[in-house]
């Protein structure tokens, strides 16, 4: 479908950079953690054939410059990005997907603006408050600030994504890139999230809570089935997280969650 165009939207502290493809009705992807449009690249391609695709960068993240310096953030101010964002880009409902933390936001985002929202599919919320263990799971994510305040950000790189680090930050530069701001100014803020059960249960808008296989491996799975318990529904299972390569697949799988027949 051609290549992104790019633009930015002004948003209270901020500069979004957002990117447009394809065409039809719109499909909002919001990434999470340290990813940014970029990180959707395979995908956003891939679904453009059938939608209008917006991608963009969280604030602080890349090319969504901070009017100051970098501070705490909060998914309340996120999810406001997002509902600006889409009120700048039509009046139609939309579908939405969010990515991890990006999730976090798009849950806040039919909490606060449920008429912006046709369909969410959340992948993999960090909800981590939903689960027994939460307490470990915040010290861990302590432990990791912690790291990164005393040795650095590629030491808390190494100890987040455990593997070859120097080929991790080559490979993904943008993201490491961004490494260093998410876990000062938003891991342990995201972290303290809580999501409304109540609102998003009472919302208008369809909540497709989505895993990648094997869920109950990772903190954010288990997070997402016990969401998906709380607000009564199965969990949908796509063949890998939305930012993996197999593209064409996930979109197909995708479009099925967001447009069921």
């Amino acid at each position: 479908m051609g290549a992104a165009a790019s633009n930015t939207l002004a948003v209270p502290g901020a500069t979004l950079c957002y990117e447009t493809r394809g065409a039809g009705p719109m499909f909002l992807l919001i990434g999470g953690g340290p990813t940014d449009a970029a990180a959707f690249e395979g995908l956003a391609a891939a679904l453009a054939s059938r939608f209008t695709v917006v991608s963009y960068d969280p604030r602080g993240n890349s090319r969504s410059k901070l009017d100051g310096p970098p501070s705490d953030q909060w998914v309340e101010t996120h999810a406001d990005d997002a509902h600006r964002l889409l009120g700048a880009l039509g009046t139609e409902p939309a579908a939405v997907l969010g990515d991890g933390t990006g999730a976090l936001v798009g849950l806040e985002l039919v909490t606060r603006n449920p008429a912006q929202v046709h369909t969410l599919v959340a992948f993999e919320p960090p909800a981590l408050h939903l689960l027994p263990d939460a307490d470990a799971l915040r010290e861990d994510a302590e432990a990791l600030h912690g790291t990164y305040r005393r040795a650095g950000a590629a030491a808390a790189f190494a100890a987040w994504r455990p593997g070859p680090t120097a080929a991790a930050l080559a490979t993904n530069a943008r993201e490491a890139g961004n490494f260093a701001y998410y876990v000062e100014h938003v891991l342990l803020p995201f972290g303290d999230y809580r999501i409304e059960v109540g609102a998003l249960a009472a919302a208008s808008t369809r909540i497709v809570v989505a895993t990648a296989p094997q869920p109950a491996h990772r903190p954010a799975g288990r997070a997402a089935l016990a969401l998906a318990a709380l607000l009564g529904k199965e969990t949908v299972t796509l063949p890998a997280a939305p930012t993996a390569p197999a593209a064409d697949e996930l979109a197909a799988a995708l479009t099925r969650a967001a447009i069921p027949d």
